[in-house]
């Protein structure tokens, strides 16, 4: 992580944004690996993803509250002007509608930019209704992994 982070510290932006499944299962250890983001400057948002569900979701939290990542779920914030909202992976919604979810944020439509952070891109269209600008998320992992990368291209409105 510390490769990342002094990557990051030379781009010098206004915040960052992480989409979710920086691990798999939570060990008191990983601290260590995320400790370095306690270096930068500037705030640091993440959504969680399906793999940081897939053990003890409240012990990845434990981890990320001994760093600078402050975790949205179903939270937004205003960073001088700009909207972040970051929503709960549907892993987690305990069978909650998107809508019901981007309701909970309390996504204000008088801020000059919203951006969503969404573990699992969603279809624009679902969106429709919402001040959102700009969607970031993560999960696809562009396909990477055959057959995936043919699949991946068909279920999202755009593949990255």
């Amino acid at each position: 992580m510390q490769k990342i982070v002094d990557r990051i510290q030379k781009i010098k932006p206004d915040f960052v944004i992480l989409g979710g499944d920086l691990m798999n299962t939570a060990k008191a250890s990983y601290v260590e690996a995320f400790l370095p983001f306690n270096q930068l400057k500037m705030p640091v948002y993440a959504t969680l993803g399906n793999h940081d569900n897939m053990g003890d979701s409240d012990a990845v939290l434990q981890i990320f509250e001994k760093t600078k990542i402050k975790v949205l779920r179903n939270q937004s914030v205003d960073i001088d002007g700009i909207q972040v909202v970051g929503i709960d992976d549907k892993s987690y919604r305990n069978s909650k509608k998107l809508f019901e979810i981007l309701d909970e944020s309390n996504i204000a439509s008088d801020q000059a930019y919203t951006i969503l952070i969404s573990h699992q891109p969603q279809k624009l269209s679902k969106l429709a209704g919402y001040p959102i600008d700009l969607e970031l998320a993560g999960h696809t992992h562009n396909g990477q992994f055959f057959p995936f990368s043919l699949i991946i291209p068909l279920l999202n409105d755009y593949s990255y």
